[in-house]
Protein backbone atom coordinates (compact mmCIF):
# COMPACT_ATOMS: atom_id res chain seq x y z
CA UNK A 1 0.00 0.00 0.00
CA UNK A 2 1.16 3.09 -0.80
CA UNK A 3 -0.88 6.40 -0.24
CA UNK A 4 1.72 8.77 -1.09
CA UNK A 5 0.22 11.08 -4.06
CA UNK A 6 2.15 10.21 -7.42
CA UNK A 7 1.93 12.21 -10.61
CA UNK A 8 0.16 9.36 -12.41
CA UNK A 9 -2.44 8.65 -9.67
CA UNK A 10 -3.16 12.09 -9.27
CA UNK A 11 -3.72 12.91 -13.19
CA UNK A 12 -6.00 9.70 -13.45
CA UNK A 13 -7.99 10.95 -10.78
CA UNK A 14 -8.53 14.16 -12.18
CA UNK A 15 -9.16 12.85 -15.64
CA UNK A 16 -11.76 9.79 -14.46
CA UNK A 17 -13.34 13.59 -12.03
CA UNK A 18 -13.59 15.27 -15.67
CA UNK A 19 -14.51 12.73 -18.05
CA UNK A 20 -17.89 10.84 -15.42
CA UNK A 21 -18.47 14.80 -14.76
CA UNK A 22 -19.01 15.66 -18.41
CA UNK A 23 -20.47 12.20 -18.84
CA UNK A 24 -23.44 12.45 -16.15
CA UNK A 25 -24.09 15.69 -16.96
CA UNK A 26 -24.31 14.69 -21.09
CA UNK A 27 -26.46 11.74 -19.59
CA UNK A 28 -28.85 13.98 -17.74
CA UNK A 29 -28.84 16.23 -20.00
CA UNK A 30 -30.73 14.79 -22.95
CA UNK A 31 -33.92 15.65 -22.00
CA UNK A 32 -35.43 12.35 -21.25
CA UNK A 33 -36.80 13.40 -17.53
CA UNK A 34 -38.96 16.00 -19.82
CA UNK A 35 -40.27 13.92 -22.49
CA UNK A 36 -41.56 11.47 -19.67
CA UNK A 37 -44.21 13.80 -17.97
CA UNK A 38 -47.33 14.49 -20.34
CA UNK A 39 -48.29 17.95 -20.52
CA UNK A 40 -44.81 19.12 -20.11
CA UNK A 41 -44.30 19.74 -23.61
CA UNK A 42 -43.29 23.74 -22.91
CA UNK A 43 -41.45 23.18 -19.43
CA UNK A 44 -37.78 24.18 -19.63
CA UNK A 45 -35.46 21.42 -19.20
CA UNK A 46 -32.45 21.30 -17.30
CA UNK A 47 -29.30 22.16 -19.70
CA UNK A 48 -26.12 20.21 -19.95
CA UNK A 49 -24.54 22.99 -18.07
CA UNK A 50 -26.82 23.19 -14.89
CA UNK A 51 -25.75 19.55 -14.42
CA UNK A 52 -22.31 19.99 -14.50
CA UNK A 53 -22.58 22.24 -11.23
CA UNK A 54 -25.08 20.00 -9.85
CA UNK A 55 -23.47 18.64 -6.77
CA UNK A 56 -25.30 15.25 -6.94
CA UNK A 57 -23.29 15.29 -10.28
CA UNK A 58 -19.79 16.41 -8.30
CA UNK A 59 -20.37 14.30 -5.82
CA UNK A 60 -20.61 11.27 -7.60
CA UNK A 61 -17.67 12.45 -9.61
CA UNK A 62 -15.39 13.07 -6.63
CA UNK A 63 -16.45 10.13 -5.32
CA UNK A 64 -15.34 7.61 -8.45
CA UNK A 65 -12.32 9.65 -8.38
CA UNK A 66 -11.47 8.80 -4.52
CA UNK A 67 -12.15 5.41 -5.26
CA UNK A 68 -9.55 5.49 -8.30
CA UNK A 69 -7.16 6.60 -5.95
CA UNK A 70 -7.41 4.42 -3.04
CA UNK A 71 -7.86 1.28 -5.42
CA UNK A 72 -4.43 2.56 -6.89
CA UNK A 73 -3.10 3.16 -3.48
CA UNK A 74 -4.18 -0.46 -2.11
CA UNK A 75 -2.70 -2.33 -4.93
CA UNK A 76 0.83 0.08 -5.31
CA UNK A 77 3.85 -1.47 -3.88
CA UNK A 78 6.12 0.93 -1.72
Amino acid sequence: MNFKPTLWKSVVSILIFIILNLGLSYFLSTNILCATYPGMEFAKCPTFIDYIINPGVLVASLFAAGLVYLIWSLFQKK
